[in-house]
């Protein structure tokens, strides 16, 4: 093939590798003439005879023997391949023996005096395969994928014998058939898939199973609840109330949940829950300036519940998987309440809430209530979302979320001077006679907010600037929505309230206007709520003098200066109005164990100034015990007056590892609990049924529980970086000794020429040189500068 045509026809490169190998194959195997040789300059020189096996061929190449070397081949080395990219191998395939070196003369003549096998062999001698042969498939990706389909199943042949062998468990309760008959149930009664799914196979007209599954009697309720306060803040109170039957906690029903959470009723069946009542608070409620809470709460976490007798599991272990699961779906710190440090059995001040009959309800023996509190919880966002998702109008994520849209962008929410969460749960009369019961959930958040940032000496706000949304839309599934103002206020204030009230109604002595929400000129519009001051309002800091000032003030206080021994005083102030009857006080105290209280110490006396002492009239007292129980003080107290409680403790010196990780910020201890009962003259939250709607029109004496202050006390701590000290310290002193041992041990001392002793005249001479020199410095430097001076003065002028 002529250059000419290489150059002038595109060629593909397997073409071309094709055409050159078959090419440079023939004329390997012919003799080639001068013209020819011209044509095709791609031509291999064969015609020269092969090179003697001297010493440096054997040298050089003592692989190939005497096989001729006919081109450059892959990178230059006398190497044979067969490859489709480099179709000339640089060496011939077969060393040449005689019977090949006959042939090969033959070859140089004519080529039809070969015969069909001397061709052959001759193409053999030079190369090891056809083109044909060594493109053709090989095969051996069968070989491969077998090996690897065998040993894939091998390895799972011997993983399910391992699996058979280590998972031979029994299989679980739920497989049972009469456990996915109960599942198949459930799923029926949920309506899940109701358009493709299992729901859309059943035949709800023939079976009515879910008019068993699901009750009509429940209800669910939302209110708000709002108190303008003298100091300027407003009290906000929202309360979401569901009543079930009590037949949702039973295990052998299948329920639907459409008002009730499940997730609740999981973890109240499965530890046998009587009642429980948790809350999550910022802040401190300021009994003297704010008056009354609908319902008061400790700083922190607090939790108690009642159980139900139960001879398989006893109270501690359920108690503690129970504040465990709801810690987990609360997403606070409830898991440390079971500490030995945080939970005890009070006998009188946390009794049953519920309002059926002793003889109906479960033994009442403090054995089964267990009471714990974390004053140094922390309450955020984290809370209130999973506790809002609990609430049936926002678990489906529906748009029609009530009062509690309220919350999903509220700004002052956990920038307010008080906020917090609660959930109680307890088992209430359906009727008068108590014939038939149910189960009351209740969800609370209380918030207290200064209006008066915005603008100062005034209190305006609006749903919008406190909660940052209006109410869109009623919850459809809610059979109560109303929004109460509390005008109490009003008597020594003056402002405008918009839009107007649907009614109102008396408390009491106390003014409250209602919005029902229900209301059909109220249900497709939406609700805000303003308040307007008419004129400034003078802010009271100081509310001594009020005339709503309640009826009872708690204040707690540290004593001691030491680091050793301390005390605690309570003060408990009544009003006047009710000195004059006779007023029973249970007094309660939890005290982690390294503060050790002395009973003997323990002083009631009045606040006037004969400082009468007052006997109690029960006392219950649990000595704690190191590192297993705290400290549990009880008091039955009738008086006329305001008291003082005192009593002393000592501090425990704790192990190093038993400090918290900043221990000079010191230990909380938890507030004291006072409780009471006060007249209605308060708006309080009534025994006989959570919601605001009966509690504001009871008129029976309340039962309040009181919180005072949490008090933080610095126990003896010793100095953490002392450690740090010693350790840096050694560690120095072992570096130098160590260098020195090092340098000793490794380095090699040889001995080096003596330097030449200087004389004394030689280095005052050396002085001598050193000091004209720098007078000849200075010298120039001053004349420079006075050069410059005359220079700028001449300039100047």
């Amino acid at each position: 093939m002529s250059s000419f045509l290489l150059r002038h026809v595109k060629l593909t490169q397997p073409q071309l590798s094709l055409m050159l190998q078959h090419q440079c194959r023939v004329e390997a195997s012919t003799s080639s003439s001068a013209s020819v040789i011209q044509q095709n300059p791609i031509v291999l020189d064969n015609t020269k005879p092969p090179p003697p096996l001297d010493a440096d061929r054997m040298r050089m190449h003592p692989r190939i023997g005497n096989r001729e070397i006919v081109g450059y081949g892959l990178k230059g080395k006398p190497e044979y391949f067969d490859l489709v990219m480099f179709p000339c191998p640089s060496i011939r395939w077969e060393a040449d023996t005689p019977a090949i070196a006959e042939l090969r003369k033959k070859e140089k003549g004519d080529w039809k005096q070969l015969s069909v096998d001397e061709k052959k062999k001759l193409y053999r001698a030079s190369f090891r395969q056809t083109f044909e042969e060594f493109t053709a498939p090989t095969g051996v990706w069968k070989w491969t994928m077998g090996c690897t389909l065998i040993t894939i199943a091998g390895l799972i042949m011997a993983y399910d014998a391992w699996r058979r062998v280590a998972y031979n468990f029994e299989k679980p309760d739920s497989f049972s058939d009469e456990k996915l008959k109960r599942q198949l149930q459930y799923h029926i009664a949920a309506r899940q898939g109701p358009m493709r799914g299992l729901s859309s196979k059943w035949d709800y007209e023939t079976v009515l199973f879910i008019y068993y599954c699901s009750s009509t009697d429940d209800i669910y309720k939302e209110e708000l609840y709002i108190r303008p306060l003298s100091t300027g803040h407003t009290y906000f109170n929202l309360l979401f109330t569901t009543l079930v039957s009590p037949d949702i906690l039973k295990t052998d029903i299948i329920h639907h949940y459409h008002l009730f959470p499940k997730a609740i009723a999981d973890i109240v069946r499965s530890n046998g829950v009587n009642e429980f009542h948790v809350s999550l608070t910022q802040g401190l409620w300021r009994y003297d300036h704010w008056g009354m809470p609908i319902v008061g709460s400790p700083p922190g976490a607090e939790v108690w519940s009642w159980f139900k007798p139960n001879e398989q599991q006893d109270v501690t272990s359920r108690w503690t998987s129970f504040v465990h699961e709801l810690g987990g779906i609360l997403c606070a710190s409830l898991n440390f309440v079971d500490s030995n440090v945080s939970t005890s059995s009070p006998y009188y001040s946390f009794r049953p809430q519920s309002t059926l009959p002793i003889s109906k309800t479960t033994n009442q023996d403090n054995s089964f209530v267990r009471y714990g509190v974390l004053p140094r919880e922390i309450v955020c966002t984290e809370n209130l979302t999973p506790w809002k998702k609990l609430l049936p109008c926002v678990a489906g994520g529906s748009n029609h979320k009530g009062l509690a849209g309220l919350l999903d962008n509220a700004p002052k929410l956990h920038h307010s001077n008080y906020h917090s969460l609660r959930m109680d749960l307890r088992q209430i009369c359906a009727n008068v006679e108590c014939t038939s019961t149910q189960l009351e959930l209740s969800m609370a958040l209380a918030i207290v907010v200064d209006g008066t940032t915005s603008k100062l000496g005034h209190n305006e706000w609006t749903f919008r600037s406190i909660f940052g949304s209006n109410v869109a839309q009623i919850c459809p599934l809610s059979s109560l929505t109303n929004i109460y103002v509390d005008l109490q206020l009003s008597k020594t204030h003056s402002f405008n309230l918009s839009p107007e009230p649907d009614y109102s109604f008396e408390q009491g002595k106390i003014p409250i206007i209602v919005y029902d929400l229900h209301n059909e000129k109220r249900k497709s519009t939406t609700f805000s709520l303003n308040c307007n001051y008419n004129k400034q309002q003078t802010i009271k800091i100081d509310n001594q003098n009020d005339k709503f000032l309640p009826p009872i003030v708690v204040h707690r206080y540290a004593t001691g200066y030491s680091v050793r021994d301390g005390g605690i005083k309570t003060i408990i102030k009544l009003n006047e109005k009710e000195k004059q009857d006779e007023i029973t006080l249970v007094y309660f105290e939890q005290i982690p164990w390294y503060f050790r209280i002395f009973l003997h110490t323990l002083k009631i006396t009045t606040l006037d100034n004969n400082r009468t002492e007052i006997k109690p009239d029960y006392i219950s007292y649990v000595p704690g015990k190191d590192r297993k129980r705290p400290y549990q003080l009880e008091l039955v107290i009738k008086t006329k007056q305001s008291i003082l409680i005192n009593f002393e403790f000592e501090m425990a010196f704790l192990k190093w590892n038993e400090f918290p990780p900043d221990p000079n910020h010191g230990f909380y201890i938890p507030s004291a609990v006072i409780s009471t009962i006060i007249p209605s003259n308060y708006i309080l939250q009534s025994l006989n049924s959570f919601s605001l709607n009966q509690s504001l029109s009871s008129s029976s004496d309340g039962f309040v529980r009181l919180y005072s202050e949490t008090l933080l006390v610095n126990l003896p701590t010793p100095d953490f970086s002392m450690p740090f000290n010693v350790i840096c310290l050694g560690c120095t002193a072992v570096a130098l000794a160590f260098g020195g041992l090092h340098n000793l041990t490794t380095k090699e001392f040889v001995f080096s020429e003596k330097r030449p002793k200087i004389s004394f005249r030689q280095r005052l001479q050396d002085l001598r040189f050193r000091v004209m020199a720098a007078r000849h410095a200075l010298a120039q430097r001053i004349f420079r500068t006075r050069s410059q001076q005359q220079q700028q003065k001449e300039h100047s002028e």
